[in-house]
């Protein structure tokens, strides 16, 4: 029932002011909010980096908390691609005459997905894995390989939730829905790694640009740092949560996780061909 409703409830609002009440420094109504969250959601804080409440400065601190130092295992053999997050991948498989599969049959479309991003770069990426991050996950995004940020597109849109139920019902979330492509080249192409927003989610934050607030499509501005990374290396965080799209050539991908499957950041999700 919520997922039709949400073709009428004022997303973008509900999320401004999410955005304001998960920033509030006031003691008493974010550490009301982390508590309740904790307790509602069953959030485990023994790979947290801060273990009290006090010690967040407020909610959105929380949600997007570090790990501790080990928490993660990083798979560094060269020929695998980890998990860039926590989750569970609801859908991957060869992308077919440019459809992906969002969930229940729905299907949508590649191009439309990157919307004005890299177009001349799309033909060779033919395989994808969809990672859905609940709100129990970690939700720092990571390096799924070796390499350096080629450039970094945001596109507004709608924000519709991107919970199982919702992709089931809803058609064409993840080419509606506000997102950030955060290109990645490595050394078998240039990969898209797209975070998608969703409702309450109201910006996002990567190491190479700072937080990014909604607005007008454009191609952000990397800062004066290196965009070089390794595998592994946190590139990016969801201030409040989501999903993750990662784009690859079949040719040179073998997936190691199947649909379902539940993942850890720094886990193998697959092997590149002839490394």
């Amino acid at each position: 029932m919520f997922a039709y409703l949400q073709h009428f409830i004022p997303k973008q609002w509900i999320s401004s002011v999410f955005y304001i009440l998960s920033r509030s420094q006031i003691v008493w109504l974010k550490d009301f909010l982390i508590s309740n969250y904790i307790k509602i959601y069953k959030i485990p804080l023994d790979d947290a980096r801060r273990k009290k409440v006090s010690e967040y400065t407020s909610f959105n601190d929380f949600f997007a908390r570090e790990l501790k130092e080990g928490a993660r295992s990083i798979d560094q053999h060269p020929s695998i691609i980890i998990s860039p997050c926590d989750g569970r991948i609801i859908e991957s498989g060869e992308i077919n005459m440019g459809k992906l599969l969002q969930a229940k049959g729905r299907l949508y479309d590649k191009e439309s997905l990157l919307r004005g991003s890299n177009q001349g770069m799309l033909d060779d990426l033919s395989y994808y894995l969809t990672i859905y991050l609940s709100p129990t996950d970690y939700h720092r995004v990571h390096a799924p390989i070796d390499g350096q940020i080629h450039s970094i597109h945001y596109i507004p849109g709608a924000k519709y939730s991107v919970n199982p139920n919702a992709l089931a019902r809803i058609s064409g979330i993840f080419t509606q829905n506000e997102r950030l492509i955060l290109w990645l080249k490595s050394r078998i192409g240039l990969l898209p790694l797209v975070m998608v927003g969703a409702l309450n989610v109201s910006s996002f934050t990567t190491k190479y640009t700072g937080e990014i607030e909604s607005g007008t499509e454009r191609d952000i501005p990397l800062n004066d740092i290196s965009n070089q990374f390794q595998k592994g290396e946190e590139i990016g965080q969801f201030n409040l949560g989501s999903t993750v799209i990662l784009l690859l050539p079949k040719k040179s991908f073998n997936q190691k996780q199947g649909s379902s499957s539940k993942v850890l950041m720094g886990q193998a999700i697959g092997q590149i061909q002839g490394i």
